[in-house]
């Protein structure tokens, strides 16, 4: 899968309970680069002089509403959601309210597990 900062874009979003949703990108932050793959971007902050890792962008996504009360002329509601930040820049990975590449989606489930049972334990 490439992997590119696109506006339209599919990734995939965990809400605040960590439920998986597809979503559209609708606006890349942080001097988002549209248009262009990851590769590219790192290669331009290394061109930068950035050493320090390459930080994936926040993002505005939309995602259908999974709650099926939710519609209205056009069908079932949408819902945005603004500043997403990708799931493991989080300081625990895939906790929630974040985005993953869609390619990620299993292993991000497992890691947002993982990170839920460790706070539980608590």
């Amino acid at each position: 899968m490439e992997r590119s900062f696109k506006i339209g874009c599919r990734v995939v979003f965990f809400d605040s309970v960590r439920v998986a949703h597809d979503a559209i990108v609708t606006n890349w932050f942080h001097a988002g680069p549209d248009g262009q793959t990851v590769e590219e971007a790192m290669q331009g902050a290394k061109d930068q002089g950035v050493t320090s890792p390459f930080w994936m962008p926040c993002c505005n996504v939309v995602i259908v509403s999974h709650d099926t009360t939710k519609t209205d002329p056009y069908g079932r509601q949408i819902e945005r959601h603004t500043s997403v930040s990708y799931g493991r820049q989080q300081g625990t990975s895939f906790l929630g309210m974040c985005w993953a590449w869609p390619d990620e989606e299993e292993e991000a489930k497992q890691l947002a597990a993982k990170s839920f049972d460790a706070a539980v334990a608590r």
